[in-house]
């Protein structure tokens, strides 16, 4: 479905975060607190000043103003959201400073729930798959690296058992599924909240790698059963497919919460044009 057919009321651009120590081949034993390597920290840096940066610092500047609306594209929320993990937070931040230095003390913003807004980051259970217990990885294994777990998570793909689970830290194919069109969901919610003549939202979500592939399936392919699903996210991954650190994937959400889903781009490389399609 061509995006200008939608009606669109929200434009959503998923940032995969910037490289991580464990993306650069550190060993690891708590997928939460993975911190960005000094790689990953330049990237992050790179991407506060890139064009899709200054797209969106023009769009938290026109909402914060008060200009715009729903006809020019522009007056609605922009909204900022996170996973729990460490990783997301530091891509997140030096895009942060710069909102609040040039964005900030224009007008006096508000978030959706009526509050003052000091550029606020929204916690969304957008996270990393983490299908590995990783208390029994550090139990047999200590500190492990992803090459390792890639050889240790074989079996668990060619299982291809969608209700599997590895333990209580670890979550099943069919519940990372049920997260990750939760999120699906809220976004739609979101729109439905704003309404077919409401000034459109755009949300910025930073966000991970397998996370951002399940969120693209349950876009395109809402109604799957699990097992298929799960065939299908197993053929991606053995054939290598992957988020890029820093890969965007655009959104679009109308009020009636259809979503229409572009293609993954660089977020150094003049995607500014994906703000407002």
């Amino acid at each position: 479905m061509a995006p200008e057919a939608l009606g669109a009321v929200i434009d959503v651009v998923v940032i995969r975060h910037a490289q991580s120590q464990a993306n650069a081949g550190v060993a690891i034993t708590d997928p939460s607190t993975i911190a960005l390597s000094a790689l990953g920290q330049a990237q992050a840096a790179a991407f506060a000043r890139s064009p899709l940066a200054d797209a969106i610092v023009a769009r938290a500047r026109q909402w914060r103003s008060g200009e715009g609306g729903a006809g020019d594209g522009g007056g609605g929320p922009v909204v900022l959201v996170r996973s729990a993990m460490a990783r997301t937070g530091a891509t997140l931040a030096p895009l942060l400073t710069r909102l609040e230095r040039e964005a900030g003390n224009t007008g006096g913003g508000t978030t959706r729930m009526g509050t003052p807004m000091d550029w606020p980051v929204e916690i969304w259970p957008i996270h990393e798959f983490t299908f590995l217990s990783y208390a029994r990885l550090h139990a047999s294994y200590g500190a492990t690296t992803s090459d390792q777990r890639r050889e240790i998570a074989r079996p668990y793909w060619e299982a291809c058992d969608p209700t599997s689970r590895d333990g209580e830290d670890a979550e099943s194919f069919s519940m990372f599924r049920a997260r990750i069109g939760g999120v699906r969901e809220r976004l739609s919610a979101l729109a439905r909240e704003c309404g077919e003549d409401g000034p459109p939202s755009f949300v910025v979500i930073v966000a991970h790698n397998r996370a951002m592939m399940m969120l693209q399936q349950v876009c395109a392919w809402p109604s799957i059963d699990d097992a298929a699903a799960m065939r299908r996210f197993r053929a991606e991954i053995f054939s290598g497919v992957d988020v890029p650190n820093l890969g965007v994937l655009p959104l679009r959400v109308d009020h009636n919460g259809r979503v229409w889903v572009g293609g993954v781009e660089d977020a150094l490389m003049g995607t500014g044009g994906t703000v407002g399609w």
